[in-house]
């Protein structure tokens, strides 16, 4: 049977009524559409998986989110699929100014970011250079818990539109989200639109959100709605 190993410690068998209460600190978004989202904030320790069709804007998607959450915390975007220039060609383009970049592939590297920074994201899963996939989703699930850090994952699809590698990923992280790019008719709205479809959130609610996205980046700002939609028409999603 598989075993999952994250370092966690044993505990005994106690009723809820006699654990001493306890506050779980989530980091606050100033985009309200962002907070809803990760389910009323970003819980500390959580880590999210991200996957998305070509070109929807994952690397765009969390910069931007990065640089919101920079006005407080730490936060570091560690890629091993563009170079440090890229990034900040990037960033310029996005008017992301505080956060910071740079490329790494090792998983020693990157779980040490982890050990030192508040937020991190993590571009791709895939490029880690590591012993197995299983061992680095359970090293950076750890460490991320162990040090109460927010980590979010994008990994690669398939091109069956599915997330690439061992079912670890989606088990072990704590929230799943998916950017596929929308037809703007289906929402009354122009240009570029994605729907941000989280499936799965140990912390929150799941459900579908729906944002504009032009050369400036997402408007977090002025989304279709900042409550989740229960059901999106399947007509309303683009092909890849």
């Amino acid at each position: 049977m598989k075993h999952f190993d994250i370092g966690l410690q044993k505990t005994s068998l106690v009723k809820v009524s006699q654990l001493e209460k306890k506050e779980f600190p989530r980091l606050k978004s100033s985009y309200n559409l962002i907070n809803n989202v990760f389910g009323n904030g970003w819980r500390e320790g959580s880590v999210i998986q991200t996957t998305g069709y070509r070109g929807c804007g994952k690397t765009t998607f969390w910069l931007q989110i990065l640089d919101d959450f920079s006005k407080e915390h730490s936060t570091a975007y560690v890629s091993n699929e563009e170079s440090q220039d890229q990034l900040q060609e990037k960033c310029i383009r996005l008017n992301v100014n505080n956060v910071e970049i740079g490329y790494m592939s090792s998983l020693e590297d990157i779980l040490e970011v982890i050990r030192s920074y508040k937020i991190v994201v993590i571009d791709s899963f895939q490029g880690i250079a590591c012993n197995s996939e299983k061992e680095a989703i359970q090293k950076i699930v750890s460490e991320a818990k162990k040090y109460n850090t927010c980590v979010a994952l994008i990994v690669h699809m398939t091109k069956g539109l599915r997330e690439k590698g061992g079912s670890e990923i989606p088990h072990l992280c704590d929230q799943t989200i998916k950017l596929m790019e929308a037809n703007p008719e289906s929402f009354g709205m122009e240009g570029k639109t994605i729907i941000i479809n989280s499936d799965k959130n140990r912390n929150g609610r799941t459900g579908y959100w729906v944002v504009s996205c032009g050369a400036a980046g997402y408007d977090f700002e002025n989304p279709w709605d900042e409550s989740p939609v229960e059901m999106i028409e399947k007509n309303s999603v683009k092909k890849d």
